[in-house]
């Protein structure tokens, strides 16, 4: 991952930059975790069976999923920050806007996915936990919601191409398999101002008024005299983080706890495949939802 100067973490995100060297060595911890899963034969078996071991097998193959999905968030979340940082620094204004835009999607599905699983692991740990002792008189604990927002991150796509591959393969897919529209995912941040934000990298990124005066500057009070430039992009990266600096603060805040506090619920469930010990050594005592999450475990 990448190591830029702390200076322009903090031109970027502000006072939230903290949170970036604590995401990456939370990324430096999980690199070479391997998932082994079972085959959709397999899991059909698991379902006719219903005994302890294929109980357990079930919700094993359900927590490394979803240490699956925790990991790749930090990870992509790591890649665009070093996009935007990257691009600010070699003043690349186009190249920022697109990162910057890159960077709000990938927080916004992975808010979509993961904000309530934590919650829900920590709510039915009591549930759970007994299938995974292999307890012969616990009650088998099937979570659909769960098992749907995990396949739509991993497999969602456009509705187009879900329709052609059912034609090409004659089977059908889920509906967790089609892709929401991307106002549902910026919604799940729970901020107007990511809206506005999200049409104005838009029309960075695609060919639009602000993409094309990006290289024109106004050289007198009438607006009639313009010259072309390609020294303006400081000036513009500048002010774009000026003008968001409450969503990129926002963003990078709920795309590191969100994962950890994941990470630390899973901590809790004591299986080896899925353990993070990095993660309980990070500080959440400041994150509201987790003192929500805590009085679950602690119970």
């Amino acid at each position: 991952m990448f190591n830029f100067d702390n200076k322009t973490y903090r031109k970027i995100f502000g006072e939230a930059w903290r949170t970036i060297p604590i995401l990456q060595i939370v990324a430096k911890s999980l690199l070479k975790y391997q998932y082994s899963f079972l085959t959709p034969n397999e899991l059909g078996k698991l379902f006719q069976t219903r005994n302890p071991a294929s109980r357990r097998a079930y919700w094993i193959e359900l927590l490394k999923q979803i240490h699956l999905t925790s990991s790749t968030s930090v990870f992509r979340t790591l890649k665009w920050l070093d996009s935007m940082t990257g691009s600010y620094e070699n003043q690349n204004y186009l190249g920022f806007g697109a990162s910057f835009r890159g960077f709000l999607e990938a927080s916004a599905d992975s808010v979509y996915t993961l904000n309530g699983i934590a919650k829900t692991l920590a709510k039915n740990r009591q549930k759970i936990f007994p299938l995974l002792n292999l307890d012969p008189s616990a009650r088998f604990v099937i979570i659909k919601d769960l098992e749907d927002l995990l396949n739509h991150y991993a497999f969602a796509r456009g509705s187009a191409t879900v329709k052609q591959e059912e034609i090409d393969f004659g089977v059908e897919f889920p509906n967790a398999h089609r892709a929401k529209t991307t106002r549902t995912y910026l919604d799940s941040i729970g901020s107007p101002r990511v809206h506005d934000c999200y049409t104005t990298l838009c029309e960075i990124t695609h060919p639009a008024m602000r993409s094309v005066w990006s290289f024109v500057s106004v050289k007198d009070s009438l607006g009639t005299l313009f010259e072309l430039s390609n020294q303006l992009d400081k000036k513009l990266i500048s002010k774009l983080c000026q003008d968001y600096q409450d969503v990129l603060e926002r963003l990078l805040q709920i795309s590191a706890n969100i994962p950890i506090m994941t990470f630390r619920v899973l901590n809790s469930y004591s299986v080896r495949e899925i353990s993070t010990p990095i993660a309980n050594k990070i500080n959440l005592k400041n994150v509201l939802a987790w003192n929500d999450i805590d009085k679950y475990l602690n119970q």
